[in-house]
């Protein structure tokens, strides 16, 4: 079918239009292209009414240079908080290349919870945000927002500040702070060395142990520790060198005398867990190793007085039985002198084996027979505290003596009578045991257990001396002890303290 020449002239028309058409497209394209790689100054942003082109006044002008060398970062941002423009302070702290920011909202680069909304407000303000890099870690920054002239369509300038290392100040400060609260609140006395073994910080409880200041001073010349179990001179090199040492027991001479302490010392991580010194713990142990070696005395002391205790219920027995003709004298005579030791005993455990009073003593070995306060038995003296060997030994000796009153002497009778008194004499304790009232007295013919146990116990036990006067009135005891071995809680004169 043969074409028309209209119709031939039609087509020719629309296909030189559309090559037209497209070398237009393609010179656009590589317009778009050169903006976006940032050869022409100006800005395409991607919109629902397609790509929008931002020039960029003045780019050719000196501000441009200053802004791109300014230390700070620095955006433009238009007012639909899109970025038109980074320099490349912004992007080094972004973390990002230049392309990837432009073009973008600033909402976007920032942690959630800091919506950049309030910069489009046209009034100039400054905040506190987060940028968030690709690595997903976050820079603490500051934005100064102020609105550019009204030829910018709305948008803004925004300077942006690292606040990393104030960041790193606050942070250090607060550490520094949490640090010296925790020493000033330790109990025990602590301290912080550096690699060089100087002393850097102490605690509160540091000064209570050592009078002088010990910050600034090397740690071996500020503590001369004596250790007491293998070298410990090595404590703070190990520590410098990431071991933990604990416990190891050493004297240090303070102010208030020798301290026994336990030293321990472990290192000190700063960033990156690089060790940059030590803590060392000096824990003073003093009150218990005193505690320790008084516990090992008593005990010491415990199994001496149980020995001789056994000893001394052997003794009484033994001597018991070769006196006595019967069982029941011996029971009698046995369980009695048993009962004295048991009472004396328990007078020492309630003063914790300090000391006995001696009227107490007198008191409970006599109750049995009367009001020791009044009546048939009297007691007078000073207030003297016997040591309990001599308590021991005094107990068993008046329990001997009221025994023999309340048999053969004043006891013996409703009229009889006891007195007994004491007093300090040229560094002797005199103890005067005096009878009246009872049957007339005899010297005995032979010489029985009960006054052979007190002579043997003064003499023996204490050192002192026992006379035994048999006056036909009644008996006289005299009982003459050093004061050295039978008191305790003596004064500089040899006088009781209570």
């Amino acid at each position: 079918m043969a074409v028309s020449p209209s119709a031939a002239g039609r087509e020719a028309a629309l296909a030189a239009e559309i090559a037209e058409l497209r070398v237009r497209l393609a010179e656009a394209e590589e317009t778009l292209a050169a903006i976006r790689t940032g050869e022409v100054d100006a800005l395409v942003v991607d919109g629902p009414r397609g790509p929008q082109i931002y020039t960029l006044r003045s780019a050719d002008e000196p501000y441009r240079v200053l802004i791109e060398e300014m230390p700070e970062g620095a955006l433009t941002l238009s007012d639909e908080g899109i970025i038109l423009y980074a320099n490349a302070s912004l992007a080094r702290l972004a973390g990002r290349p230049p392309y990837q920011i432009t073009g973008r909202p600033l909402a976007e680069l920032l942690a959630p919870g800091h919506d950049p909304s309030w910069i489009a407000s046209g009034r100039r303000q400054n905040r506190e945000a987060e940028l968030v890099r690709p690595d997903g870690s976050r820079v603490p920054i500051w934005l100064a927002a102020s609105p550019l002239p009204k030829w910018a369509d709305g948008a803004s300038c925004v300077v942006v500040g690292d606040l990393s290392d104030r960041r790193r100040r606050e942070e250090a400060e607060a550490a520094e702070r949490l640090a010296r609260s925790v020493l000033d609140h330790a109990v025990e006395a602590v301290v912080v060395c550096d690699p060089a073994g100087r002393v850097t910080h102490a605690s509160l409880a540091m000064s209570r142990l050592m009078a002088a200041d010990v910050v600034g001073r090397d740690f071996a010349s500020a503590f001369p520790l004596v250790w007491m179990v293998g070298n410990g001179s090595d404590i703070l090199p190990r520590a410098l060198a990431g071991q933990v040492v604990r416990g190891v027991e050493a004297t240090l001479d303070t102010p208030a005398g020798r301290a026994s302490l336990l030293v321990s010392a472990g290192p000190l991580f700063g960033a990156r867990d690089r060790i940059i010194g030590c803590v060392v713990t000096l824990t003073d142990i003093t009150a218990r190793k005193r505690a320790e070696e008084r516990q090992q005395l008593l005990m010491a002391e415990l199994s001496h007085r149980v020995k001789n205790t056994l000893a001394t219920v052997q003794s009484i027995c033994a001597r018991t039985a070769a006196r006595e003709t019967d069982l029941a004298g011996f029971r009698q005579a046995f369980e009695g002198r048993l009962r004295a030791l048991a009472e004396t005993h328990s007078l020492l455990s309630d003063s914790h084996w300090d000391g006995v009073s001696l009227h107490a003593l007198l008191r409970a070995e006599l109750a049995p027979y009367g009001d020791p306060d009044g009546g048939r038995v009297g007691l007078a003296g000073p207030a003297l505290d016997l040591s309990p060997r001599a308590a021991l030994a005094l107990g068993l000796v008046a329990h001997e003596l009221a025994t023999n009153a309340a048999k053969y002497g004043a006891l013996s009778t409703e009229a009889g009578r006891i007195q007994v008194e004491w007093a300090l004499r040229d560094g002797m304790v005199r103890v005067d045991w005096l009878e009246a009232g009872g049957p007339p007295v005899h010297p005995p013919r032979r010489r029985g257990f009960g006054r052979m146990l007190v002579e043997r116990g003064i003499g023996h036990e204490l050192g002192g001396q026992a006379e035994m006067d048999f006056r036909p009135t009644g008996l006289f005891c005299r009982i003459s002890l050093p004061t050295a071995g039978a008191l305790t809680g003596l004064d500089r004169d040899g006088r009781s303290g209570r």
